[in-house]
């Protein structure tokens, strides 16, 4: 497994929430995201890698993510996203249309945009 994008992998770091976790797990179960081998197995070999961490969700991170400013849409697993980029003060590395469109009019958001 490798870091396909330039900006990312010059980091040599990435921080992924447990809640993409879940999302991952979401999809391949619905079909959505083939992988190779189990979600589980692909989770535990993702976290294997050098300058990959997990972050797990915090009370902290619960809260922040319903009080974000302005508008936004309802998609929770975002909005946690979103909140820790805030209290971690990382780039969030993102294809979503929506939170590019909200960190630009927000600009203590820092997002990657990998579309």
């Amino acid at each position: 497994m490798k870091w396909h994008h330039p900006r990312i992998a010059q980091t040599n770091q990435l921080l992924v929430c447990d809640i993409s976790c879940w999302e991952v797990a979401t999809k391949a179960a619905k079909g959505k995201l083939p992988l190779a081998v189990d979600v589980g197995i692909w989770l535990e070999q993702a976290e294997t890698l050098a300058g990959f961490r997990f972050r797990p969700l915090t009370r902290q991170v619960l809260l922040q993510s319903t009080r974000l400013p302005g508008d936004l849409h309802g998609d929770p697993a975002d909005r946690m996203l979103m909140a820790i980029a805030l209290i971690d003060r990382v780039p969030l590395v993102t294809t979503d249309r929506l939170i590019i469109e909200y960190a630009k009019q927000h600009p203590g958001l820092h997002v990657v945009d990998v579309r």
